[in-house]
């Protein structure tokens, strides 16, 4: 029984592998079939063939292989390099599992369809076809722009070796489907899909563009702000910058107000409308000033326009109405004054050794010595005014420390030639006196230190030399009569200190080419070489402080005789014509005297405890006329005559104050 067992047993065995054999060979058999027709170019037939296998071995290789070669073949009507390349993607772990004999069969499948004959190994012109299919399907996907193609390759196979470069091509297709659309949404929502995609630059370029488009359409300043800081670095960035000048100025300006114009300045600084806008507020300001007439808007308008015609037109305003409003709080005694201006700066206070001086056209100059109330440091301010103290212009003159101007004459050509002082910061001696020319128009040709001269006079000859007298100190510390001559260009001509002691106070020019010199104690004449022609010394009781050569051509000269004030007259060969004491109940600390610029009225003023008075001198006889004292606030620092009227420069409480009266 055991035995018949095995017999059977055995039998079984024999019949099972000759089934499994009969199907084998019966496989091999149809791929062999499905080869052929596939390289007979019978694609249907090779198709159903293949297709039997796979359907009977879902992991035949050599089965999977045949059908990739039949889809991959542009000429098959199954073409399709998906379906191809879907078969072969796992083909490599499958190569091990082919049979001797299906080997043979795509060996000689390769044989019979090579263009060029190789005897490489089956499996490696196997995975050179697979390269093949891989490289038509990375060519076809470039070359097909067909999203719904490209999206299928991404989905089916994620470990594609040229995955990145589908998903690159797939950005490129779904960013022109975006870019028909052309909407900021579309845009949008591209770069929500594809953060990582090339096309998202690009696509935040035409956001910025549309979006752009749309605030201009809006047409706010808002909208305008909106879209700038919600795209940064947009290549529209520098035009709509310029389209929120203009929409905001034209807010400003519609409104047509100081605060809106200031807004928009100070919001948009470097806006192309700002000058626009400064010249609207200037025009809006100086109605403003014109209209209400306070202080506070004159100062307001020329500390934001300091220069132009409105501000010379407000800086007019205020200087008659502060002048006229402090001559009727302090009236001058005794005068007929035609008007008063007031010449302030803010921040600074008026200090009283200003100078004036007249020039050829019958306008004036004022040489303004200032202090900062900031920090105490002192400075030069130049006005020039018309016949009317009308400022045409004023021009700073500062240096690097304190600087003042004492004495100012004008050229026939109407050119400034100024002497003053000046020190540096902190230091506690005089300074150094310096020489400077400033044209017609406020601006300066040159400045020139004098070295040890201290100048108190100042001449502009008639051949254009520049004389200036004062003193130097010699070693004992005594002062001795010096001039000093310099050319139009400043420079040096001629120095001369001479032994006598003292200071020279005035100059003036003696027919036909003398000048003459009045000092301390000493009137001489010189020529123009600095020799001196002539000399009359004074009685050592007096101490001249000034003189002037009478339209005669004989000399006047003022002074202290036991502190009180006298004039003496004397001809052209020195004789005395008179000598008298002036106003002998004041004692005085300067006398002055201007000679008369018509007629035979000089005008003189001294300088006492008491206050300043002012007078006119009969130059025939000495006779005083109209004495008047000027009240406590006033303090005469020059005065001109213009033959009709007397300009008074004056200081008061802080303020320069340039007065014109009728003569007295």
């Amino acid at each position: 029984m055991a035995a018949l067992s095995g017999f059977i047993e055995t039998r079984a065995r024999m019949f099972f592998m000759l089934i499994l054999f009969s199907c084998t060979s019966l496989s091999a058999q149809n791929i062999k079939r499905s080869y052929k027709l596939l390289e007979d170019s019978d694609y249907i037939k090779a198709h159903d063939a293949f297709r039997e296998v796979l359907v009977s071995g879902k992991n035949n290789a050599a089965a999977s292989f045949g059908m990739a070669l039949l889809y991959a073949d542009e000429k098959s009507p199954y073409f399709n390099l998906v379906e191809s390349w879907a078969l072969v993607r796992h083909l490599q772990p499958e190569l091990a599992k082919l049979t001797q004999e299906e080997i043979e069969i795509i060996g000689d499948y390769f044989l019979n369809t090579e263009t060029r004959k190789s005897s490489r190994p089956v499996k490696t012109k196997i995975e050179y076809a697979v390269s093949i299919i891989e490289a038509k399907l990375i060519k076809f996907i470039r070359e097909e722009n067909n999203l719904e193609l490209v999206n299928d390759v991404i989905r089916k196979f994620p470990d594609f070796r040229h995955y990145d470069n589908v998903v690159h091509i797939r950005n490129q297709l779904e960013f022109r489907k975006y870019e028909k659309q052309h909407t900021l949404d579309g845009y949008l929502e591209f770069m929500v899909k594809f953060p990582d995609a090339a096309q998202v630059e690009k696509a935040r370029a035409y956001i910025n563009a549309l979006a752009y488009e749309q605030a201009k359409q809006a047409g706010t300043v808002e909208a305008m702000k909106n879209y700038l800081s919600q795209h940064p670095g947009a290549k529209e960035s520098a035009s709509a910058v310029r389209d929120l000048h203009a929409m905001a100025f034209g807010q400003a300006k519609q409104a047509n107000t100081l605060t809106g114009l200031e807004d928009f300045i100070a919001e948009y600084p470097d806006a192309l409308e700002v000058a626009e806008a400064r010249q609207i507020q200037q025009q809006l300001l100086y109605e403003h000033a014109r209209k209400i007439q306070t202080l506070e808007a004159y100062d307001e308008f020329i500390r934001k326009y300091p220069e132009g015609q409105r501000y010379i037109d407000i800086f007019n305003l205020k200087s008659l109405d502060l002048g006229m409003k402090f001559l009727s709080a302090h009236p001058l005694p005794e005068s007929d004054v035609l008007w008063a201006r007031s010449f302030n700066k803010e921040g600074y206070t008026a200090l009283p050794n200003s100078c004036l001086t007249s020039c050829p056209d019958g306008s004036w100059v004022i040489g303004a010595n200032l202090k900062a109330e900031s920090n105490g440091t002192t400075g030069v301010w130049i006005i020039k005014t018309d016949s009317n103290g009308k400022m045409l212009w004023n021009k700073d003159l500062n240096g690097t420390g304190n600087s003042d101007v004492r004495l100012l004459r004008v050229s026939p050509e109407g050119e400034i030639i100024g002497a003053g002082c000046i020190q540096a910061l902190n230091d506690t001696t005089e300074g150094i006196f310096r020489l400077f020319k400033v044209s017609s128009d406020g601006r300066m040709q040159w400045s020139r230190t004098l070295g040890n001269l201290r100048v108190l006079s100042l001449l502009l000859a008639r051949n254009g030399h520049i004389i200036l007298g004062g003193y130097k100190i010699d070693d004992k510390l005594m002062a001795h009569y010096a001039v000093m001559v310099v050319d139009t260009g400043g420079r040096k001509l001629l120095e001369r200190t001479y032994v006598g002691k003292g200071v020279v106070h005035s100059l003036g020019e003696i027919q036909p080419d003398g000048i003459l010199l009045a000092g301390s104690r000493w009137i001489a004449t010189m020529d123009n070489r600095g020799y001196l022609l002539s000399e009359l010394p004074a009685d050592p009781a007096d101490s001249l402080t000034c003189a002037v050569v009478l339209p005669s051509g004989e000399l006047a000269a003022g002074g202290l005789r036991n502190h009180k004030p006298f004039i003496r007259k004397i001809t052209k060969a020195n004789k005395p014509v008179f000598d008298k004491e002036l106003l002998s109940a004041d004692s005085a600390l300067t006398v002055q005297l201007k000679a008369p610029s018509a007629g035979e009225l000089m005008t003189g003023w001294t300088r006492s405890p008491e206050g300043d008075k002012i007078f006119r001198i009969n130059t025939a006889t000495g006779d005083i006329r109209q004495p008047a004292r000027l009240p406590g606030p006033y303090r005469l620092t020059a005065s001109e005559g213009d033959g009709e009227n007397l300009m008074l420069l004056m200081e008061a409480e802080g303020q320069l104050l340039l007065i014109r009266q009728r003569e007295l």
